[in-house]
């Protein structure tokens, strides 16, 4: 550090003016310098020696003060020498004489310096220092191998303490609410690296909702505040916070000592959060780490010597054979005995033998050798590391000892920080920056290991980084005096000799003021923690001009947010002002004109200064300026003539163009920009307004020079010269990142197309541009957004390109309309689209009843999975057969029976139709979603699939593949060799082609299953079953009968359809069925052709209301709730007005055609009804469509697909009085629709306007209004203007404008309210009270909704409230709500009231995740209750004894993760119980009355680890069992009778580690999981 000092000093006499004299130095000058050239000789010595010498140490000290003055002295000349250069410039003093220093003090000064040089000089001969050579300063070292190494900071030899942690963070098993476990080691051992690999660890990511990292250290306070900060409040009350209901993973990082009153402030801000969180705590100390876990804490071991040797040789080794040089590695071993295993030791001294020979390697062990046996207290490795730092970097070093412990440095305030106080040098003879010279400065200090735990931008550049806490105290060690902190704590710490100073921003300025001693002071930066953290820091002007004042030696003054309204003009005073920061000072309007004599500054921030109207006009005196900050200088309106003079400036953050009449002053236009050639990194170009001389602008600006800059992002205010504009503002070939905004144009310019390096492209709110900018030759792009670009579509060129780019990874499509899809064979790895709900990958499947003589197949094919077979890894089956079969049928009955033995389940419909209409890679994202079990944005794409490799490889998944057409979609869902997923994972696929199996069978990699026609009886009895289900009778049944199945080709789609058509009919019409299918026999064979023929004979015997349903769920309500489509069709229910399964209620009740019906729509329209269909039901992509008028009158559906932005008006729908649905989505809507569509009886408008303009839009007979995701409030027009007096059904879901909702007076009518995913939404206006034929009230995941309004109670005709994902905490009741039949509630409610009990309609209650306590005792009033759920209600301990009077009514129970540790007495009358789920509770033993629950089919004990004991033997009696599961139990033994439940299948006792025998087991059991050692006994038997 004084090495540096000194040869500044040397230099600025070096290039002192020859002319001596002229300041009054006369002979003094000559002897200064020859002593300053002797000190360069003898100070390197010095500082090699300084840490153990303390009369050397206290020299240098002298030295640096000495030198300090010197370097004032000097550089006030220099400064006093340009000022008078400048003003003879101007021509405004020529022969001026010097009043500010005469000759005579001037030498009297220069000679005490000389004094007190010459006085250290002296000393240091008696010091017997050593002459040393000079330290030249060179290029950066060549370390592109290992940079990566660095910066991810790779842990070695830490294989098996990651095992261990993950475990302890993945394990979900656990008693315990929140676990808290403590790693604890010495300084340096890599405890912050060891936690943060666990924190970014995929697997751990996906398991927590929420991860939060705190930093300790010194502060205590510092965890309290980031912790409430974290849940949202400023208190301790934890009530709806974030972390109360979500399962969350803190790290608290280097916790030092505390107290237990600041433990248990801490712990009171840790309760709450989801059964699982955990808390990882690194501290130094054991008895922290003891007194704060919940389990015993782990100690961070040091490396073991192997693990040591390796990191130090990637450390020290250029190259992978240098790694290997016999010398090096033998000397290396010795080295690293010496580190006893501390990763920080052996980084830091690998850094020091980078480059070096085996003759240095021996030296510096010979240095090593020197040290203590035990080095714990390993200073001597940082002096050792700071010694042999260049000369250069020990001041930069050095300047980073004012960041507090832990700050998170940025390295571009750094590296500005660096030049302004003039540490960094030009290399002789190399003509570089200084800013590439900075770089190099900080990448050495990295790769030295003084800096850690860097952060990269989007362009892969470091941006921050963070120095250890002990590297930190060596900083502050060799400064000490000279770099000062002002803390609360270390007020008053400064003197005379601090030359540097931070201050913590909690500090009043007026306190800083009174430490006048420090009046040499350099630099003044200030450490911001939070803006509400601050105490009294605003400056007013009196303050700021009494503190420039006191420190006028200022280079670095930083008074960012500090409440600054007016600067001062006497900021003109600090003359060696080189770094000025006064960002976020909101109250700026004007900086002072004197601003513009501060000749020497380079640096000058004016971020988010939000108020500031102008820079200085005079701004071009500013000849030094290297740095102009000004992003968020939103009343910025111009900018100054003369910018460009400033052609130092390599930094300029915003350039501002008015429009023409906008601006009435004199400004500099984008010719400003022309000569600043410096310019790096980014630069915002915004265009405010229409520019008549857009073409001389645009020419003037010269960006193609501009070599440096890396980033570009153009705004403008859509105007038409913007074209113009941006064609002319082509970047230079180096551009990596480009975002454009506001394009007024209509297409963007061919340059965009030329940027070979570009990595970014974003495109935003270009409302005119109709297509893409060509892309085909961004090989380089990697990352592509496309948001609100509501015109723009795809064309043919598009298609084409955006595949063949090979780096592009990312890509962003936001409301976009017409980009409703992207190019297939696109490889993402992350794909964002707009919030609407993708309804190509809706996966609803068909209730799964219990379908004839499908059991006996199931259990073929789970003997085929081998699911207890541990032995397989990743099986994949295939189930195959002609369309019809039932393949769909098997695998969802497959998926319902097993997808409980897996961590992750996923079924995929569809798949072949969805693939060829929009891609594979939305089944890809469906996929990914499902495992991830949440909504996700990240897609990859075909074969460069790493997110599977990455993320899945580790998970146990089932996954069904339904309907697989091609051998390539299979292989972009599950890969070529099945290792995408983890061991034990199952694939099962239908497909009508059992080829595409082939290559797996060829690997062993699958099993094959053909599904065949049913044999007699089983399709006799199916069609039994669909045409005369219980009660009907037909003559002659069973030889009619056969005969038509026999025609159906004993396919189950066909009988199911046939049986369904024939239902309720005479034996006559039977006899006509069986005349008809034989007329259309194709030969002398009676089997039909396929079941496209069964399918037309069922379609033709329709009545016409049929139909029309039949082709309303064709065209546009398959897919969608068939409760709401049921309004569509008045006094027809679909799921008896048309054939079943021609349409079928999904399990989610979704209406859901099979695909041979749809097909057959398309083949119905095509041959027998040509035209007539596409003129009922268009679809439109063109307005001049609907404008040809003639044919028009016959539309009833009408579905709009815009591609371009549409504004519809009445005169183009007077034609068409029959329209019965219209979807318009995002259209807007202006005239008068009072009588335009009579008919009208469903309208979509999803993504309507905020604005509503059409005057008038009455629809009479209009049932159904969906508004879902759109923008409407409270307040939007069409509450006002749309008469809907039949109105039943309103959605809005998605609705995230409405934070109230809107009155609903005006809607009588309606019984479905659906107002779920209205995050925002905070009152429910009382008028819904009034909806006295409401059956459906939707409140799904209105997450700020916490209070439902009294009014609810009035709901008499209510029969659902679904309020999950809700923050309501309370049902107003009030003996109400009677008629109520489904209460889903979870993730809500705090308790049930006592009125509850007047529910007695209620059949579903479903209250999981809840923090109710206790159900009242009242529930056994509810007669009717089929299915309670209280799953994971982690607060009921008890179920009470009234509950055993639902026995007639209760089918399901879950009690798993609740604290129930016992069943009530009265649980044994629950006679119709037919599944019992008990997981994860403290069931301590099976109640002994469960003998008389005979429906019991499912019992489900897994993860009860307080179960123990036998099962009891009355457990024989439950002879409609299917499933018991008992894994990781602590039963002993099962009862010999288990042998007589005939219809059990599934038996799991994995884990249940007490087990030791086994009695005989049921002969018909399918899947029986065990223990490796039962599974042997079993063998043997």
């Amino acid at each position: 550090m004084a090495e540096a000092l000194v040869l500044r000093v040397a230099k600025l006499l070096d290039d002192f003016p020859e002319d001596g004299r002229l300041w009054g130095f006369d002979g003094e000058f000559d002897k200064l310098r020859k002593t300053v050239s002797f000190l360069q000789i003898i100070v390197p010595d010095a500082e090699k020696r300084m840490f153990r010498e303390r009369l050397i140490e206290g020299w240098l000290r002298q030295l640096r003060v000495a030198f300090y003055d010197a370097e004032d002295f000097l550089e006030e000349r220099n400064i006093e020498v340009a000022r008078r250069e400048s003003l003879s410039k101007y021509k405004k003093l020529k022969q001026q004489v010097i009043t500010s220093f005469s000759p005579s003090r001037t030498s009297y000064h220069a000679k005490n310096i000389r004094d007190a040089i010459e006085a250290i000089a002296a000393k240091g001969r008696s010091l017997d220092l050593r002459e040393c050579a000079r330290d030249v300063q060179a290029g950066s070292r060549s370390r592109e191998r290992s940079d990566s190494f660095l910066y991810d900071e790779e842990l070695i030899g830490r294989d098996s303490d990651i095992s261990v942690i993950k475990k302890f963070l993945l394990d979900s098993d656990t008693d315990q609410q929140i676990s808290v476990l403590s790693i604890w080691g010495e300084n340096g051992i890599g405890k912050t690296a060891f936690a943060r690999c666990l924190y970014e660890d995929d697997m751990v990511k996906k398991h927590f909702d929420l991860r939060i990292w705190v930093r300790v250290s010194h502060e205590f306070h510092n965890i309290e505040r980031e912790l409430r900060k974290t849940r949202g409040k400023e208190t301790t009350e934890r009530a709806d916070d974030r972390l109360q209901w979500q399962k969350y993973l803190l790290v608290i990082d280097d916790l030092r000592p505390v107290n237990n009153e600041q433990w248990g402030r801490l712990k009171s801000l840790l309760v709450g959060g989801a059964q699982g969180s955990k808390i990882l705590i690194t501290t130094i100390g054991q008895s922290v780490a003891d007194c704060t876990g919940t389990i015993p804490s782990y100690r961070l071991e040091a490396l073991p010597i192997d693990s040591s040797l390796d990191l130090l040789m990637r450390m020290a080794c250029q190259e992978e054979e240098e790694t290997r040089n016999p010398i090096k590695v033998l000397m290396g071993r010795r080295i690293v005995k010496k580190c006893r295993g501390v990763p920080l030791a052996i980084r830091l001294i690998g850094s020091l033998l980078i480059e070096k020979t085996e003759i240095e390697w021996l030296r510096l062990e010979g240095e090593i050798s020197t040290f203590p046996a035990d080095i714990c207290d390993f200073y001597p490795v940082l002096e050792l590391s700071y010694i042999y730092l260049p000369c250069h970097l020990k001041q930069c070093f050095a300047f980073c000892s004012l960041f507090p412990q832990g700050w998170v440095i940025d390295k571009l305030t750094l590296t500005s920080l660096w030049i302004a106080e003039g540490f960094v040098q030009p290399i002789d003879n190399v003509d570089r920056d200084m800013e590439d010279i900075a770089h190099d400065y900080f990448m050495d200090l990295l790769r030295r290991n003084f800096f850690q735990d860097c952060t990269k931008d989007e362009l892969g550049n470091v941006k921050s980084c963070k120095m250890h806490d002990l590297v930190n105290d060596l900083a502050c060690k060799v400064t000490k005096n000279e770099y000062s902190k002002e803390t609360r704590r270390s007020l008053w710490s400064t003197d005379e000799r601090t030359r540097h100073l931070s201050w913590d921003s909690t500090l009043d300025l007026s306190w800083l003021l009174a430490l006048s001693a420090a009046k040499c002071l350099r630099t003044f930066i200030k450490m911001d923690q939070t803006k509400s953290g601050r105490y009294g820091t605003q400056m007013g002007e009196k303050t700021l001009c009494k503190f420039i004042s006191s420190f006028e030696l200022l280079r670095v003054l930083d008074w960012h947010d500090s409440d600054i309204e007016k600067l001062p003009s006497s900021i003109c005073e600090l003359r060696f002002l080189t770094f000025l920061d006064l960002s976020e000072n909101e109250g700026i309007i004007r900086l002072p004109d004197s601003i513009t004599r501060l000749q020497p500054l380079q640096v000058l921030k004016l971020n988010m200064c939000s108020k500031l109207i102008e820079l200085p006009r005079d701004i071009s005196k500013l000849v030094n300026l290297r740095q102009l900050e000004i992003s968020n200088c939103n009343a910025l309106s111009y900018m100054p003539h003369g910018l460009g003079r400033l052609t130092l400036l390599h930094t300029l953050t915003d350039f501002i163009l008015p429009g023409d009449d906008s601006c009435q002053k004199s400004y500099g236009g984008l010719g400003e920009l022309n000569r600043l050639n410096n310019l790096r990194g980014t630069l915002r170009i915004e265009v405010k307004g229409e520019r008549k001389d857009a073409l001389a602008e645009s020419n003037a600006v010269n960006l193609k020079e501009k070599n440096s800059l890396v980033s570009l992002v153009l705004v403008f205010a859509g105007k038409e010269s913007d074209e113009v504009l941006l064609k002319e503002l082509q970047p230079s070939l180096n551009l990596q990142s480009l975002k454009l905004k506001g394009h007024g144009g209509t297409r963007f310019p061919s340059w965009m197309s030329c940027m070979p390096k570009l990595v970014l492209l974003r495109l935003f709110q270009c409302a005119r541009c109709k297509s893409l900018p060509p892309l085909g030759e961004l090989t380089s792009l990697k990352r592509l957004e496309i948001v609100e670009l509501p015109i723009v579509e795809y064309t043919e060129r598009d298609l084409h390109t955006l595949p063949s780019l090979p780096n592009l990874s990312a890509l962003t499509i936001w409301e976009c309309p017409n980009l409703k899809w992207i190019p297939p064979r696109l490889q993402l790895k992350e794909l964002k689209l707009s919030s609407f709900p993708l309804e190509s990958l809706q996966t609803s499947v068909a209730t799964i009843e219990h379908i004839i003589g499908i059991d006996d197949r199931v259990k073929e094919v789970i003997k085929l999975l081998e699911i207890e077979d541990e032995k397989v890894g990743v099986r994949i089956v295939g189930i195959y057969g002609t369309n019809g079969i039932g393949k769909t049928t098997i695998a969802k009955a497959l998926y319902d029976r097993l997808s409980s033995y897996f961590d992750y389940c996923s079924f995929l419909a569809e798949i072949g139709e969805t693939a060829q209409n929009i891609g594979i890679q939305f089944v890809q994202t469906k996929l990914i979603s499902d495992i991830l079990e949440r909504d996700c944005n990240v897609a990859s794409i075909q074969g460069g699939i790493k997110f599977f490799l990455d993320v899945f490889r580790g998970m146990k998944v089932l996954i069904v593949l339904d309907d697989v057409e091609e051998q390539s979609h299979l292989n972009d869902l599950v890969g070529d060799n099945l290792d995408w997923f983890g061991s034990g994972s199952r694939i099962i696929v239908t497909s009508e082609n059992g080829e595409i199996f082939q290559r797996y069978d060829s690997q062993g990699l699958a099993h094959t299953y053909e599904v065949t026609e049913m044999d007699n009886d089983q399709a006799l009895e199916l069609f039994r079953k669909h045409a005369l289900g219980t009660n009907d009778f037909i003559p002659g049944f069973p030889e009619i009968g056969s005969r038509i199945i026999k025609a159906t080709g004993q396919v189950p789609f066909a009988i199911e359809v046939m049986g369904s058509l024939l239902r309720g009919k005479t034996i006559e019409d039977w006899w006509k069925m069986e005349d008809l299918m034989k007329q259309r026999k194709q030969n002398s064979q009676e089997i039909m052709k396929d079941c496209t023929e069964i399918l037309k004979i069922c379609y033709e015997a329709l009545d016409e209301k049929q139909k029309q349903i039949f082709w309303d769920m064709a065209w546009f309500a398959n897919g969608v709730n068939g409760q709401i489509a049921s309004y569509m069709w008045p006094d027809r229910d679909p799921s008896h007005c048309v054939l079943m399964p021609l349409a079928k209620i999904g399990g989610d009740n979704m209406l859901w055609m099979h695909r041979l019906l749809k097909h057959l729509s398309g083949t119905i329209d095509k041959e027998e009804y040509p035209g007539r269909r596409s003129r009922l039901y268009m679809h439109v992509s063109d307005l001049a469509v609907i404008n040809r008028k003639e044919g028009m009158e016959e539309v009833e559906v009408l579905r709009f697909d815009f591609k371009n932005d549409c504004l519809l008006k009445e005169t183009g729908f007077e034609g068409m009085p029959n329209v019965r649905f219209l979807q318009l989505d995002h259209a807007r809507m202006s005239g008068n629709f009072a009588n335009v569509f009579p008919k009208l009886r469903w309208l979509r408008w999803q993504g309507c306007p905020r604005d509503f303009k059409a005057t008038e839009f009455n629809l009479a007979e209009a049932a159904i209004l969906d508004l879902s995701w759109s923008k409407v409030t409270k307040d939007w027009g069409g509450w006002r203007k749309i008469k809907m007096g039949q109105l039943k059904v309103l959605n809005l879901t998605g609705c995230t404008g409405l934070l109230i909702s809107p009155a609903f007076s005006s809607f009588p009518n309606l019984e479905i309210l659906i107002l779920e995913r209205c995050s925002r939404l905070v009152h429910l206006d009382p008028s819904v009270g009034g909806l006295k034929k409401l059956l459906c009230l939707n409140l799904k995941s209105c997450t700020e909704l916490n209070m439902l309004p009294a009014e609810l109670v009035g709901l008499e005709a209510l029969k659902e409230l679904l309020i999950d994902d809700s923050s309501v905490q309370e049902i107003p009741l009030g003996g109400g709500l009677k008629k109520l039949e489904t209460l889903c509630a979870s993730n809500c409610l705090s308790f049930l009231p006592h009125s509850f009990e007047h529910l007695t309609s209620l059949s579903i209650l479903s209250v999981d995740n809840s923090k109710i306590t206790k159900l009242p005792d009242g529930v056994g009033e509810l007669v009717k209750l089929q299915h309670l759920s209280l799953r994971n209600c982690r607060y009921m301990r008890e179920l009470p004894e009234s509950i055993g009077q639902l026995g007639r009514s209760l089918e399901q129970l879950d009690v798993s993760g609740t604290g129930v540790s016992k069943l009530p007495d009265s649980f044994g009358n629950l006679l119709s119980l037919r599944v019992l789920k008990m997981d994860y509770c403290f069931m301590r033993e099976f109640p002994s009355s469960i003998g008389r629950l005979h429906s019991l089919e499912e019992i489900h004990a897994s993860s009860c680890r307080s179960l123990k004991g036998e099962i009891p033997r009355e457990i024989g009696k439950l002879i409609h069992l299917r499933i018991l599961r008992l894994q990781y139990s602590g039963i002993c033994s099962l009862p010999s009778e288990i042998k007589h439940l005939s219809k059990l299948e599934t038996l799991d006792l994995l884990h249940c580690d007490m087990l030791q025998e086994l009695p005989e087991l049921p002969s018909g059991l399918v899947i029986v999981r065990l223990s490796p050692k039962l599974k042997e006994k079993m063998s043997n038997r």
